[in-house]
């Protein structure tokens, strides 16, 4: 090592090195440096190293150097790790002289920093997947290799090898019946490890080993280890095993399921509530024989962590078993849950109970489900009534305009008003989806939705005023220009007039904005520009008149070119720095602002 680097100083300052060579010994030099940040540039500058002093000497100088050199800082191991992946191979002459790369990766996937292991790891699988399943090296170089760390003394090594048993056996040529034998034998072996880290690893990685093995060991030898590991001490193991399942079921033939359904039976009774967490949460994925009476245990789990994971299924799993099973073995569940004394148990529920529409068809949605959600949209805690909410169109659908106004109405109405802004923002997201089904006359004014519609606009909560004039925007886009004259202009031209808030007029600016976009020009110069012109600019508020200046600037592509030259422009340049009338400098840097835009406007259309 100590040649490699002293060749590497030398050959990078001697007098026939053009110009270019400084900075390279530059850099090399910094491989030594005390400062870490220097360090770390230089091995991120590595390619530029390797491509000035050529192949040859990046793989006999270069790289011995570098591994020489840096110390045990895990940042630089971290950056170092980064570089050697295939990326790098051009600068080492090719494919041919991959163990240059592989050497010093094997190093870094025993440290001990989880991070360096797992980049080391990623840039070995980098290398291996440059090569072509049956090419000469994965028997040849990446077999050994993963033959050395799954024997390392150190567990951090056999981790490391964990990760690499997938991309080595498929490569194998498939006359190399050897080393695939040593090879299934050697994960064996780390599945069963002393360490129970290295046993987590093996776990979490027999998916990917199954993808790449022949179907007669799938189904013996790897299903085999799948039930060890399904014993394990460590619920981190078993877990793991849950993860799996899924993919193993997809790649076992169905004759040979029903070990695993077993498996999964007994895993979904484990001791360990972490475990039948995840059992719940992939269930329905892996859809075992007899998944329902599982299924329904889990709902009625003593954890309601468990309970939680089990409802957030439900359309799922109801969509497996079907209508009658789900009539007659869930929806007596949901009966109780709806009362649990966990309200993350009930938000569960409230966000899965609506998905159970379609499926239940509408009678047993009318007779058994509605009860339910009317509970549930009176719950104490509000993301119960949220979860119930954001799902509402998919009952609407199937109960029906009727039975939605007479049962459902009252108690979106008395939402809509609730204590928790976040309830009644919910509610204006929906209300277009509802309009749709319901038709304009629930929103006049003469109906409770449409004061509602108009009230929102001066709600407390900036968010929800928000939320109320793009639901205004498109209520108006849905049911036409006469109701936006009957009943959205008026509205919104009291609440400029009445309102002794600044805050509530700017609401009524900014709904005018919003509206123009949606109706003709004809409209908006009879009924919208004047209260711009007209009020707005002469509110005794400057924000209110600031905010003015800007809606003309959304308003003006919504008129017609002779009103933003008759009405619009005179109004704006009364407010222009131009003028004296103006005394507030942001107003009158608004105003000019919108003149400027009229003026591109006009120059648009001439």
């Amino acid at each position: 090592m100590e040649v490699a680097t002293s060749a590497l100083d030398n050959a990078n300052i001697t007098d026939d090195e053009s110009r270019d060579a400084a900075p390279i010994a530059l850099l090399i030099d910094e491989l030594r440096n005390e400062d870490i940040s220097l360090r770390i540039h230089s091995v991120e500058q590595l390619p530029t190293i390797a491509r000035a002093i050529g192949e040859e000497r990046t793989r006999t100088e270069l790289l011995p150097f570098v591994i020489e050199t840096i110390d045990d800082e895990d940042e630089v191991l971290l950056a170092l790790a980064s570089q050697l992946d295939a990326h790098f191979i051009p600068y080492i002459g090719g494919k041919e002289h991959l163990p240059a790369l592989l050497e010093p990766l094997e190093q870094l996937a025993q440290v001990e920093e989880t991070v360096v292991r797992e980049r080391a790891v990623e840039s070995i699988l980098s290398l291996a997947r440059s090569c072509s399943p049956g090419e000469g090296w994965f028997a040849s170089t990446f077999y050994p290799l993963v033959k050395r760390l799954s024997e390392g003394d150190w567990f951090t090594s056999r981790i490391s090898a964990t990760a690499l048993f997938a991309v080595t056996y498929a490569g194998l040529p498939e006359s190399e019946t050897d080393a695939r034998a040593e090879l299934r034998s050697l994960f064996l072996t780390l599945a069963k490890d002393d360490t129970p880290m290295v046993r987590r690893a093996a776990a979490s990685r027999l998916g990917e080993f199954a993808s790449a093995l022949e179907p007669v060991h799938v189904a013996g030898f790897l299903l085999k280890l799948f039930a060890e590991l399904a014993e394990d001490d460590q619920d981190s193991v078993r877990l793991l095993v849950v993860e799996n399942a899924e993919h193993m079921a997809n790649l076992l033939p169905q004759a040979d399921r029903s070990t695993l359904y077993n498996l999964i039976h007994r895993l979904a009774a484990d001791k360990s509530w972490r475990v039948r967490y995840l059992v719940a949460d992939r269930l329905t994925s892996v859809n075992p024989e007899g998944m329902l009476s599982d299924f329904c245990r889990l709902l009625r789990d003593g954890e309601a962590e468990v309970r939680t994971a089990a409802a957030m299924k439900l359309a799922d799993a109801a969509r497996v078993v079907g209508a009658d099973a789900t009539g007659r073995e869930l929806v007596p569940i949901l009966k109780e849950l709806v009362h649990d004394a966990n309200q993350h148990v009930r938000t569960a529920v409230a966000g899965s109970i609506l998905s159970l529409a379609p499926i239940l068809g509408r009678t047993e949605t009318l007779d058994a489900l509605l009860p339910l959600v009317l509970i549930l949209l009176k719950d104490e805690f509000p993301d119960v009534r949220l979860s119930v909410i954001s799902h509402l169109d998919q009952l609407s659908s199937v109960v029906g305009i009727e039975r939605l106004v007479s049962d459902l109405l009252p108690a979106i109405v008395e939402l809509a008003e609730d204590r928790n802004w976040r309830v009644r923002l919910a509610i204006i997201e929906h209300m277009a989806a509802l309009a749709k089904q319901l038709g304009r006359r629930y929103f006049d004014l003469d109906r409770k939705l449409g004061l509602l519609c108009v009230a929102w606009l001066t709600d407390a909560v900036y968010a929800v005023r928000e939320a109320a004039i793009t639901n205004l925007r498109e209520l108006v886009r849905l049911f036409g220009t006469s109701w936006a004259i009957d009943q959205a202009i008026p509205c919104i031209q009291h609440i400029f007039d009445s309102s002794s808030s600044y805050l509530y007029r700017i609401t009524a600016l900014q709904a005018v904005g919003e509206l123009a976009a949606v109706l003709d020009a004809s409209t908006n110069e009879t009924y919208l520009l004047p209260l711009l012109l007209q009020k707005a600019f002469h509110d005794p508020v400057a924000n209110v008149r600031l905010v003015a200046a800007k809606i003309c600037i959304q308003v003006a592509p919504y008129l017609s070119s002779e009103a933003r030259e008759k009405h619009l422009r005179p109004a704006l340049e009364a407010r222009s720095s131009a003028s004296d009338a103006e005394t507030d400098i942001d107003v009158a840097y608004q105003a000019d602002k919108a003149l400027e835009h009229l003026t591109s406007l006009s120059n648009r259309h001439t």
